[in-house]
Order: C-alpha cells, then sequence, then structure tokens
C-alpha cells in the first residue's frame, strides 16, 4: 500500500526525466545470478546454525552461493549494461566504503539479533522493555552522528572518521562479549551499546558519503543503490552467520559441560559470536584505513 501511494503521487509530482538511451536491456542473468547467490549463502549459514559447520548440506549451500556470486561477477564484466558495473565497485574509494558499510552492518544486526534474545529469553524482559534496551544504542549512535560527523567530515577525510569509529565500535562489541548469565544490564551491556552506537554514528556518515561522491552522472544512482545494498546484505549475511557462530559456540559449551546450565549456554553463544563481531569491525576499521584515501570534501571541492 504505501509503495502503490509512492508511485502515484510520483507519477504525479516529480518531473519528467528525459527518455533513456533505446537499446538498454535488463541484466537479468546478473539479477539472477546475484540473488541466487545470497539466498544460497543465507540458507547455507542456517544449515550450519542447525547442523553444524560441518554439515554436508550447509557446505554445499554455501560453496554453491560462493559459486553463483563469482559467476555474477564474470558475468558483469561481459554485459553491455549490467547490473552492477565493476567500475563502481573498482573504484577504491567506493568499494572500500561499501566494504565498510556491508562489515559493519554484518556485525550489528547479528548482535542486534543475539541480544534481543538474551534481553527476553535470558533475563526475561517483556518486548517493551527490550525495546527500552536498545534505546541507548540508537540514542548514542544518533548523536555522535549529528556532532562528531556533522562537525568534522567538512574538515578531515573520511577514512579520519570511519576507521576511529569503527575501532569504538569493535571496543564496545569487545565488551559485549564479557557477558555472563548475571552480567546484568548496567555493567556490560549499556557501556557496550554506549560505545558501539557512538562508533556506528561516526562511520555511516562519511561511508554513505565516500561511496557517493565524486561520482559521474551516469553511474550516481548505481552507486547509491550499491551503497544501500552493501547495508541490506550485509544484515542478511550478518544475522544468519553470527546466529550460527552462537548456535555452534552453545552446542559445544552443552557438550563440553559435566552439568551444563541452559542460560549459561545460551549466554556463552551470545559472547562468542559478540567476540566474533568485534573482530569483523576491527578487521573493517583496517580495510578503511588501507583502501580508502578520499580527501576531506572541502579539499576535494578546491581540487
Amino acid at each position: 500500500m504505501i509503495a502503490l501511494v509512492a508511485c502515484t503521487l510520483g507519477r504525479r509530482i516529480l518531473p519528467p526525466t528525459p527518455r533513456a538511451r533505446s537499446g538498454i536491456h535488463l541484466d537479468v542473468p546478473g539479477a539472477a545470478l546475484v540473488t541466487g547467490g545470497l539466498v544460497a549463502l543465507v540458507y547455507g549459514l542456517s544449515q550450519a546454525a542447525a547442523h553444524g559447520w560441518s554439515a554436508t548440506a550447509a557446505l554445499i549451500w554455501l560453496a554453491a552461493g560462493i559459486a553463483l556470486l563469482a559467476a555474477f561477477l564474470a558475468v558483469e564484466s561481459r554485459v553491455s549494461d549490467p547490473l552492477v558495473p565493476l567500475r563502481i565497485l573498482a573504484d577504491r574509494n567506493r568499494g572500500g566504503s561499501c566494504l565498510a558499510i556491508g562489515l559493519t552492518v554484518v556485525a550489528m544486526y547479528g548482535v542486534f539479533l543475539l541480544l534481543t534474545y538474551d534481553f527476553q529469553v535470558v533475563m526475561h524482559y517483556s518486548p517493551g522493555r527490550a525495546g527500552v534496551a536498545f534505546l541507548p544504542l540508537s540514542a548514542a549512535a544518533l548523536l555522535s552522528s549529528n556532532t562528531v560527523s556533522r562537525a568534522l567530515l567538512p574538515k578531515v577525510p573520511p577514512r579520519a572518521l570511519m576507521a576511529p569509529g569503527l575501532v569504538l565500535a569493535a571496543a564496545g562489541m569487545a565488551t559485549l562479549s564479557l557477558l555472563q548469565v548475571h552480567s546484568g544490564y548496567l555493567p556490560v551491556i549499556l557501556p557496550g551499546e554506549v560505545m558501539l552506537g557512538l562508533g556506528m554514528g561516526v562511520v555511516f556518515v562519511p561511508a554513505f558519503s565516500a561511496a557517493t561522491t565524486a561520482v559521474s552522472p551516469r553511474d550516481a544512482g548505481v552507486a547509491s543503490a550499491v551503497a544501500n545494498s552493501a547495508q541490506q546484505v550485509g544484515a542478511s549475511l550478518g544475522t544468519a552467520l553470527l546466529n550460527s557462530l552462537a548456535a555452534a559456540a552453545t552446542v559445544t559449551y552443552l557438550a563440553t559441560h559435566a552439568h551444563p546450565q541452559g542460560p549459561a549456554a545460551l549466554v556463552h553463544g551470545y559472547s562468542v559470536a559478540a567476540a566474533w563481531a568485534a573482530g569483523i569491525l576491527a578487521f573493517a576499521a583496517l580495510m578503511a584505513a588501507a583502501l580508502i584515501n578520499a580527501p576531506r570534501p572541502q579539499q576535494r571541492r578546491t581540487q
């Protein structure tokens, strides 16, 4: 219904655009390959969560996903009208920004799911109380994006914000990896959420700016779409990946303890997944520092 209203109003209000050049063909093979590859990866990760990382079904689906994505890149390099022109990703600033966005969301969305489990299953929060418990993270992200990023982005290169922001987010995630059954909200979860939110707010603004700045007019829409797609893909893969890691750690805990407690095993899985998420964010910080070399916006305009 929302899409229908937007489409109707858009046709009536938005000015007409120039007619596209003739001969453009929809990249159906590319769309099918990338969709199939991502679906296979997510399904393979879900199979790993259910049956373990060595399960045949999980390995087959993961291998199929990788093969389909490799075929997608091969197709995009050959078709005349690719779904994702590889020149978008070949640019180190746009490619590095999309990589940072995707890895950041991998860590963030996976931990959102696991913290929800912890709040409601282990700590017995109601759904409303669990939602309130996430508010410090959102408030910290809003604060840093509207103060630090807005003040410094015109004056410093994007990576000077992104790399420290990712390090701070990794520190927050590492704090969440210290979670125990009786840790409580205030000693561990609250400081972890605040550091994670402050770091995220500093990362996303310069990342999207670097991903869509200095792009040719013909690639403006594609560059923006690729940056947004990196966010959506990271959310899907991150939820499946970290949930699988948490499930595997929980099963290992139950198998290696003589008298395991259910809540302790669950929280152990959450903490292991948070540690992996901290490592992913630290790797994203290294990639942002190494790949992104765009100057500060004011200097770019001068040039």
